[in-house]
């Protein structure tokens, strides 16, 4: 009785070995199949993370080149104005250029609404006294 009560605990404790087991005794045909589908999903899986790890390493590298080039113009010397590029360099040193603005923004809403105006809160004590 010891030895059956054995067993029944070996078969709860590792059903998914019994049943690999049973399938290679009895089904050789048919473990042979699952395997083949196991061994296709994992290398499928495999390709799939190496062609995802290519293809971003290649987008960064990619967007690398552009940071590069929008920044030096690509060459060494920076280009924008501000990194020492071409047009630091045509410059003076003190020298200094200011850019107009905009003399008033238009308004963002419309043109019937008025500015906006700061304004004071006045306490009713401070209201009585004028």
């Amino acid at each position: 009785m010891d030895i059956f009560d054995n067993i029944i605990d070996f078969v709860r404790r590792h059903a998914f070995v019994v049943v690999v087991v049973a399938l290679l005794i009895f089904a050789p045909s048919l473990l042979a199949g699952v395997v083949s589908v196991l061994f296709y999903v994992i290398m499928g899986a495999i390709v799939l993370a190496v062609i995802l790890v290519l293809a971003g390493r290649w987008w960064l590298a990619r967007k690398q080149r552009e940071i590069y080039d929008r920044m030096f113009d690509g060459n060494r010397t920076a280009g924008g104005p501000g990194y020492g590029g071409r047009d630091d360099a045509s410059r003076r040193e003190g020298d200094v250029r200011v850019y107009k603005t905009q003399a008033s923004p238009r308004k963002k809403v419309n043109g019937q609404v008025g500015d906006y105006v700061d304004f004071e809160d006045v306490k009713e004590s401070e209201r009585k006294e004028e």
